[in-house]
């Protein structure tokens, strides 16, 4: 977590232009947001645009909407809230120009007896490519097996991942596991509800763990903020079961009163230093604990089957 006050001073300066203080912008988030920008574009190629392009591209779009007046910043987690915005769908906008052109224009959508988008590989675009580049295959690697470690080995979703993964068709893998093409594309959606709730834990992990707002990190996911409220409050309530009320107290102040919270920390509270210290882990915990014995409840209350 990045608490600061004295940001507060050339914060408002930006929003008239100071060209200090938008260097100063640029400084201070520019390696932030590159590494996000390659987070969410993570696998494809990116020969049309890096990491760093993206970036470059939403400071710009923040600076031009600053002087046309459609963006008003009065804090820095504006600041910070709206150039995470901008990264994010510069990001995913890079990654559907990609796929569409990866594609073509004959793509076929699944409903019914239809198949799924290519025979089902939508899905599995961030871990297969051709030939790709040591640095890409690396990436790959490591995104097969994330993907993986989400499902006991023993498991029939385990086993068709696995030869999804390894480039066999829907037909193919039926076949094998003598299961109808039908039953193959009900596991390679339950597959991917999982992989999509378990990246939804992990973004909204790291965001709201890092002073992100609640209004703001749902803007970000596109839901509402009354699903990440509850979401946040079923996750501490099996918490506090490993940890106390008192540090769950703690933590939902970070995200419901980020004010109070950095109170604390000025006057040197010796909890909220503490815990401070241990938000990495903190969330790193949760994303265990959400691939584990959280995670029958947390992926329904995700997938709206909570009632």
């Amino acid at each position: 977590m990045n608490y600061s006050l004295t940001l507060t001073n050339w914060v408002a300066r930006i929003g008239a232009g100071d060209s200090i203080a938008m260097e100063r912008v640029f400084n201070r988030y520019f390696d932030q947001l590159v590494r996000l920008a390659v987070q969410k574009m993570h696998g494809l190629n990116q020969v049309s645009r890096s990491g760093e392009d993206i970036a470059l591209s939403a400071i710009k779009s923040l600076y031009l909407g600053i002087r046309k007046d459609q963006i008003q910043l009065d804090t820095e987690e504006d600041l910070w809230g709206c150039l995470f915005c901008i990264t994010v769908r510069k990001a995913v906008a890079e990654r559907r120009w990609e796929y569409a052109a990866k594609r073509g224009a004959g793509r076929r959508v699944f409903s019914g007896d239809q198949e799924l988008d290519d025979d089902g590989n939508e899905l599995f675009d961030t871990v297969a490519g051709n030939e790709p580049s040591p640095e890409l295959a690396s990436q790959m690697a490591e995104s097969a097996d994330e993907l993986l470690s989400l499902f006991d080995e023993q498991s029939t979703q385990h086993q068709i991942l696995s030869m999804k993964l390894q480039g066999l068709s829907v037909q193919e893998i039926g076949e094998k596991l003598n299961l109808m093409p039908r039953t193959v594309f009900w596991h390679l959606e339950k597959i991917r509800e999982r992989w999509e709730f378990f990246k939804g834990m992990e973004f909204l992990t790291e965001n709201i763990l890092q002073g992100m707002s609640i209004p703001r990190v749902a803007k970000a996911m596109e839901k509402e903020e009354e699903f990440i409220r509850n979401f946040l409050d079923k996750i501490l309530l099996f918490w506090e079961q490993k940890s106390s009320k008192q540090e769950c107290d703690l933590l939902r102040m970070i995200w419901e009163k980020p004010d109070d919270f950095e109170a604390l920390l000025e006057h040197r509270n010796l909890e909220a230093v503490k815990l401070e210290k241990q938000l990495g882990k903190i969330g790193d915990q949760w994303l265990r604990l959400g691939k584990t014995e959280w995670k029958k409840d947390l992926s329904k209350f995700w997938a709206g089957k909570n009632k």
